[in-house]
């Protein structure tokens, strides 16, 4: 019986230990819901959570969840702090050419060194390359960068860029964009 006790003794400071610890590679359930609530995401309806990054300081460990709600499709960015996760970036409310889409259209890649996220969508009843829309979350620059692909009745297709991804310094992000919109284009060319 003094076994048994000391057994169960044991067995609850090792967990009580364990969970007091904060380690910054791994998170609870708990610390998900957490910050889902806090931001406003816990009413949508998930579709996609994807983890990256190492965990440390230069590599902050990252969760990206696609959700919707009748506004539409949302894209949040939360990095590890301690205790959990904060909202690095939200997308709000996406525009129009976001209405369509699913989750095969969420990912993650890399951009040089760093990991980004990538989101693409179309218009409703204009997709296969006719209204599309990309975005592309930065977690190295923190900021969103996007594209549309249009293409107007019996003209070439067009694509334009946020005003950041102009910027000499986001070029990269630029040809992501650019990447996702070609891929399309070449997809649907029914020539």
């Amino acid at each position: 019986m003094r076994t048994l006790v000391f057994c169960a003794l044991l067995l609850l400071v090792c967990g009580t230990t364990a969970l007091a610890q904060d380690d910054i590679y791994g998170f609870t359930s708990r610390q998900l819901e957490s910050a889902l609530r806090l931001s406003g995401l816990a009413s949508q309806r998930l579709h996609s959570i994807q983890t990256f990054g190492s965990g440390d300081t230069g590599n902050p460990a990252y969760v990206t969840v696609l959700s919707s709600s009748r506004s539409g499709w949302h894209v949040a960015v939360f990095h590890r702090v301690q205790g959990g996760f904060k909202v690095e970036w939200s997308s709000g409310e996406l525009l129009l050419e976001f209405t369509v889409s699913s989750p095969g259209n969420f990912s993650l890649f890399d951009v040089g060194e760093e990991s980004a996220v990538m989101f693409s969508s179309c218009a409703p009843h204009r997709c296969a390359g006719d209204y599309e829309g990309f975005l592309v979350y930065s977690t190295a620059r923190k900021e969103a960068f996007f594209a549309r692909l249009a293409q107007p009745e019996d003209k070439p297709s067009r694509v334009t860029f946020s005003k950041n991804a102009l910027e000499p310094k986001n070029s990269p992000y630029k040809q992501a964009l650019q990447n996702a919109a070609d891929e399309v284009i070449r997809r649907t060319d029914i020539r």
